[in-house]
Formats: C-alpha cells, structure tokens, sequence
C-alpha cells in the first residue's frame, strides 16, 4: 500500500525489525555493563590482597614477627576494608613465617 507521498509504508516487518534490533543492541550493552563489573570486582580482591601482605610486611619489619590476625593490623596498622563485602582468610602457623592470606568475596566467587 502506498501512503499519499508515493511511498510503501514498513507495516509490521519494519517494527519486528527495529525491536529485534534494539534488543540486541541492548543485550549487548548489558553483556558489557556485566564484564566491566567482574573485572572492577577482580581488580578489588586483588588490591586487598596487596594492601593485606604490604601490613603483613610492614608488621613484620617493625616488629620482627608477622601479625597473630587482621584484626592486630587493623588495630596498629591501619588495615581497612569491607567487612561487609569481603573475608580475609588469614592463617598464621608461627611468628616467623609468612601467613597464608586469601581474600573472598562474601556472595560472589
């Protein structure tokens, strides 16, 4: 059917087309969106880690032993994080050897 201009009108084909397409131009930026907040989550865990062995360290030069727990680097080194959104998995087996420290994300993996 031609409208008054001379032109054919899209009719359905046209719409199914355009939502399809936003649909996936959506699925896309939510893929996205999904990834750059993994990675943002990634790079979190990792930094903590760090900031948690660079007190361990710094303890331990200090003081010539590694820290009992974190709460010892919280109280006299300035530990600070989450504690709502992260464990620190902190196991000390003796004051001249290095703990073993992992950090977890509470809800996550």
């Amino acid at each position: 059917m031609k409208n008054r201009f001379g032109e054919k009108e899209k009719g359905q084909g046209g719409l199914v087309i355009s939502v399809v397409i936003f649909v996936l131009i959506l699925a896309v930026f939510l893929y996205g969106i999904n990834d750059v907040s993994a990675k943002s989550e990634s790079e979190s865990i990792k930094q903590l880690n760090t900031a948690v062995r660079h007190a361990v360290v710094h303890c331990y030069a200090e003081e010539g032993q590694y820290p009992p727990n974190i709460a010892y680097l919280e109280e006299h080194y300035g530990l600070q994080y989450d504690h709502s959104k992260y464990i620190i998995d902190y196991q000390s087996f003796a004051t001249n050897v290095m703990p073993e420290i992992s950090v977890i994300r509470i809800g996550g993996s």
